[in-house]
C-alpha cells in the first residue's frame, strides 16, 4: 500500500472512523521537522491535513540519533500535548514539536530556522551505467542554526540544539499577505499599458 500520511489522516477520516477523532498526532518522525524541513515533511503534512479538516493537530518529531528513545519520547510528547491541549489548538493551526535525542531541558516555544539546510550530492552510476545522485550528509549536523530569527524567539533548530523541546505553532497558508497589493499593482499596470496601446 502506498500513501503520505496526509493520505492517511484523510482516509481515516473520510472513510475508516465512525467518528471524527478528537486529536490527530502525526509522528513521532525519526528525524528532526524543524527549519526549511517543515516544507519537505509528510509529517507535519500530516497535522496539516488534520487541521484542514478542522481537527486539532501536532505534529511529532525526534532527532536522529543511534539509539532513540522512542518511549521516552512519546512519554514526554504527550506530557507537551496536553499542555497544549488545556487552552485548545486554534482552528487551522498545528504544533510541530520537535524533540532532542537526549532527555530535554524542558519546552521553548520557536519560530521557523531560517536558514537553509545546505545539501550535497555525491554524482553516482548504477550497475546499468545511469547517472544518479545521492544526496549526503545528516542535514542536522550540516546547519548552525541562528539563536534568534526575529530577535526575541529562538528558532527551531537552534532550541532542539541546545537540547530543548521546540513547539513551533504553524499554518498551512503560506500566502506572503504583504506581497498582495504589490503583486496586484504589477498586473494592474501591465493591463493599463496593453489598453492604451
Amino acid at each position: 500500500m502506498d500513501g503520505t500520511p496526509a493520505d492517511c489522516v484523510k482516509l481515516a477520516v473520510r472513510e475508516l472512523l465512525k467518528t471524527s477523532p478528537d486529536l490527530v498526532v502525526s509522528g513521532i518522525n525519526f528525524g528532526l521537522n524543524t527549519g526549511s524541513n517543515i516544507l519537505y515533511s509528510g509529517t507535519v503534512a500530516g497535522a496539516l491535513e488534520g487541521a484542514h479538516l478542522g481537527l486539532p493537530a501536532v505534529a511529532v518529531s525526534l532527532q536522529i540519533s543511534k539509539k532513540p528513545a522512542w518511549d521516552r519520547t512519546a512519554a514526554e510528547a504527550r506530557g507537551v500535548i496536553e499542555t497544549l491541549l488545556e487552552k485548545g489548538i486554534p482552528d487551522r493551526m498545528i504544533y510541530n514539536i520537535n524533540f532532542p535525542k537526549r532527555k530535554s531541558k524542558g519546552v521553548r516555544v520557536a519560530i521557523q530556522e531560517h536558514r537553509p539546510y545546505p545539501d550535497f550530492y555525491e554524482r553516482r552510476q548504477d550497475p546499468r551505467g545511469r547517472t544518479y545522485y545521492w544526496l549526503c550528509g545528516n542535514p542536522e549536523k550540516n546547519l548552525t542554526p541562528s539563536r534568534n530569527g526575529n530577535g526575541q524567539t529562538p528558532t527551531d533548530a537552534w532550541t532542539v540544539s541546545q537540547g530543548y523541546v521546540s513547539v513551533t505553532p504553524l499554518v498551512r497558508d503560506l500566502t506572503h499577505h504583504a506581497g498582495i497589493e504589490d503583486a496586484k499593482a504589477l498586473f494592474r499596470e501591465k493591463s493599463r499599458g496593453k489598453a492604451s496601446r
